[in-house]
């Protein structure tokens, strides 16, 4: 095996997506090897659980995250074992689970002058490698965004504008969240928005 360990630093698992990885094993000797590979963590899905290797094979892994929690971290081990001489190699595999759609914003603050509205530009991004749908709620009525949800192919971004139009005629601060719905509604993040009126 060519690689024995993936830290979390470097590898990432939406929750509810699915991210893959290859593992290479190499064939030092002039001869074929048989190997048989395991994981220990159902998460670790295989993609064969055995094979022959001359000079050089991919054995492709899924990772699962549909059983993993949104900030977890998580370990396993994948074991390749040289048939003929029973020899086992293991490959340490640590991931960060992070949410399948995440919002970005170059700013959460709204400075609106009083009885006219303000936007900021904001982009959904889907960090899965399947489609996604989403969807953008707010918890004050005079809070908008065009579009308001729709759907992600995988790893793609939406672009929104959110406007804010507070009733407010004096100086004010409304304290108020921006909620992403994803994954089927599984998913959910929360952003908090500051409108001050001006």
């Amino acid at each position: 095996v060519e690689r024995t360990e993936f830290a979390a630093e470097d590898l990432t698992i939406p929750a509810f997506g699915t991210q893959p990885l290859t593992l290479v094993l190499r064939n030092w000797t002039t001869q074929p090897r048989r190997w048989k590979a395991s994981a220990d963590q159902p998460w670790i899905r295989l993609g064969a659980a055995s094979g022959t290797v001359n000079d050089r094979a991919d054995l492709p892994l899924t990772l699962e995250g549909s059983a993993l929690k949104e900030g977890a971290a998580v370990t396993g081990t994948v074991t390749v074992t040289d048939v003929a001489t029973g020899k086992p190699r293991t490959v340490s595999i640590a991931a960060a689970v992070v949410r399948p759609v995440d919002i970005a914003a170059d700013s959460t603050i709204f400075n609106v002058t009083a009885e006219t509205s303000e936007q900021r530009k904001f982009t959904v991004i889907n960090r899965t490698r399947q489609e996604q749908d989403w969807k953008i709620d707010f918890d004050r009525p005079w809070m908008k965004t065009v579009p308001a949800g729709g759907k992600l192919a995988p790893g793609g971004m939406a672009a929104v504008t959110v406007t804010a139009a507070p009733p407010a005629d004096e100086p004010v601060l409304h304290e108020t969240a921006l909620t992403l719905t994803s994954a089927s509604g599984k998913a959910r993040s929360v952003v908090p928005l500051h409108v001050f009126v001006i």
